[in-house]
């Protein structure tokens, strides 16, 4: 049996990594029976950088380490890892030991907004200089490009990066989030008593929008200005989140139904099948609901966010939740998606992307 080493921030129980790892794993199982995926985290312990192979789907046990070696093939997965530097330093010691790697729609997070407004107006980017994005970081990201054989990142935010290196960029292509490979579950609620979901969290991280009490008490008001048919059903997609969602809920004062346990990857699609729109304050949220063909707009806490909202052609799907306009902004958004198709073309040219590496990994094994 040929083994992957499929790389992530895994184990911690947040769907958005988590489920793109099991996603990418089912593919390259559907492509083949004699491939092991091999779910590993990568840590910084004591300065030192080591591989940790993750329990999943196991009662009990704790992650232990795991030496690159042991892989013919390594892959950096789903999340915002072109931007961990210890990440790319595995793709690195995995190249000199002659083991072939690949990027499979992972994507860049840390842009600052005049970053984003660069990349969006096509007028000059510059990188960032400032942490992680240092000589050294900007070193191991060039050996990686140069080195793995397929390069597909979320958006054009990570293409650009790339780019402004001074990489070759033969191998580099925006193939979409990986988390666009869900597949959903056909509807069997009437349009009319579909309802709103709404993904909660809070990142202590933010580089945008801090100020929470602000954030929810414009939402409060948003939603105490509609009457739906059928109450928004708040959810979470990591244990992490359930406190802060127990305060949204409370505020919300029983304008909301509220489901506490962390969705599954089944239970998401479920919940969307009779969803008409998503609001998330966690990107995959929002990847996940796309690739349910269920328009979403993203509470942009990071710029993360921006690049997946740019990367399927709806720039305004991501909201800025530092401006005090934010009940007005989930207006415009709401009357321009209820009723109207989605649009699937580009979700699904992304899916295709992505299929198209795991068989390129798999047809090299």
């Amino acid at each position: 049996m040929k083994k992957v080493a499929y790389l992530g921030w895994l184990g911690h129980g947040n769907l958005g990594d988590d489920g793109c790892y099991i996603l990418f794993r089912n593919l390259v199982n559907k492509y083949s029976s004699s491939i092991i995926v091999e779910p590993i985290t990568v840590e910084t312990i004591s300065g030192n950088i080591s591989t940790f192979k993750v329990p999943f789907f196991q009662k009990k046990g704790s992650k232990k380490i795991w030496p690159i070696s042991n892989a013919d093939y390594v892959v950096l997965g789903g999340g915002s890892l072109l931007n961990a530097p210890r990440y790319l330093e595995v793709l690195v010691r995995a190249h000199r030991k002659g083991i072939p790697t690949a990027i499979c729609g992972t994507g860049i997070d840390g842009l600052s907004m005049e970053n984003i407004n660069a990349i969006r107006s096509g007028s000059t980017f510059r990188a960032p200089t400032r942490s992680p994005f240092d000589a050294r970081y900007y070193s191991l990201l060039k050996q990686v490009v140069k080195n793995s054989t397929v390069i597909g990142v979320r958006g054009p935010h990570a293409y650009e990066l790339i780019r402004e290196t001074g990489c070759d960029m033969k191998h580099t292509i925006v193939s979409g989030d990986l988390g666009l490979v869900l597949d959903q579950l056909s509807s069997v609620t009437k349009d009319e008593t579909k309802r709103l979901v709404v993904i909660w969290g809070e990142s202590k991280a933010a580089s945008f929008g801090k100020n929470q009490s602000l954030l929810i008490t414009q939402m409060d008001d948003w939603l105490s200005s509609h009457h739906f048919k059928t109450r928004p059903l708040v959810c979470i997609l990591w244990s992490k989140d359930r406190i802060p969602a127990q305060r949204f809920v409370k505020k919300m004062g029983g304008k909301v139904d509220y489901y506490d346990k962390p969705l599954s990857l089944d239970n998401y699609r479920k919940v969307l099948s009779s969803a008409w729109g998503v609001i998330s304050y966690r990107l995959h949220g929002s990847v996940f609901s796309a690739a349910c063909k269920v328009p979403f707009i993203s509470l942009s806490y990071r710029s993360k966010c921006y690049d997946f909202a740019d990367s399927i052609s709806q720039p305004n799907w991501a909201l800025d939740i530092n401006q005090l306009s934010l009940t007005s902004d989930l207006d415009k958004w709401m009357h321009s998606v209820q009723g109207q198709p989605f649009a699937e073309d580009t979700v699904e040219f992304y899916k295709g992307h992505i299929h198209s590496i795991i068989k390129q990994i798999v047809a090299s094994l």
